[in-house]
């Protein structure tokens, strides 16, 4: 992602926030909300395969170069289409609030 041309923002992409919910007992889940939506470009970094629960569980990580908005933390995601992406880090690259790098990692089935 080194050239910053706008026509590379070509993805819309939806962040969305997790809103504790109040469950039957006593508990409480997640439920996500829409937080904004955005154009970005996406760069795929690298994939990887884990054994977990009994099973192959694969990952990819991709950055998305979003136009800056406050607010984006870790604790979000992106959805794009039917496919969600974990946001594991967020990043402003020159601290002049114009845009911000997200690196976000997206659970394969």
């Amino acid at each position: 992602m080194t050239a910053h041309r706008i026509g590379a923002m070509r993805h819309r992409i939806t962040i969305e926030r997790a809103i504790p919910t109040p469950d039957e007992g006593g508990g409480s889940t997640l439920a996500w909300e829409r937080y904004c939506d955005a154009w970005a470009e996406i760069e795929a970094k690298s994939g990887s395969e884990i054994v977990a629960s009994g099973g192959v569980k694969g990952r990819v990580s991709h950055t998305m170069r979003i136009r800056y908005r406050p607010g984006i933390t870790s604790a979000m995601r992106v959805v794009l289409g039917e496919r969600r992406f974990d946001i594991v880090g967020v990043r402003d690259p020159d601290g002049r609030t114009r845009g911000l790098y997200l690196d976000v990692e997206e659970r394969l089935p």
